[in-house]
């Protein structure tokens, strides 16, 4: 399996659009905060970007999503 760079993750995410956002099952803060983090950014990009979370968000971390809300489109993307 081939390792990619820094440098390319990014100019992947500015060069494309539609990104599916994925969290590992029972998902932490950790993980919860990165993905919102990283859909809002590419929203802020002008990007489509979603988060698909295994199961249910856990209701201690509920703010976490506040301003999220699903968009519709298929995904070109998953990030993982």
């Amino acid at each position: 399996m081939r390792q990619i760079t820094l440098d390319e993750v990014v100019s992947l995410l500015k060069e494309n659009d539609d990104f599916l956002i994925l969290t590992h099952r029972y998902p932490d803060g950790d993980t919860l905060g990165s993905s919102y983090a990283l859909c809002h950014i590419l929203r802020k990009m002008g990007k489509k970007a979603n988060v698909l979370i295994d199961g249910n968000l856990p209701k201690l971390m509920s703010y976490l999503a506040d301003d999220y809300e699903e968009l519709s489109f298929d995904p070109s993307y998953i990030i993982s």
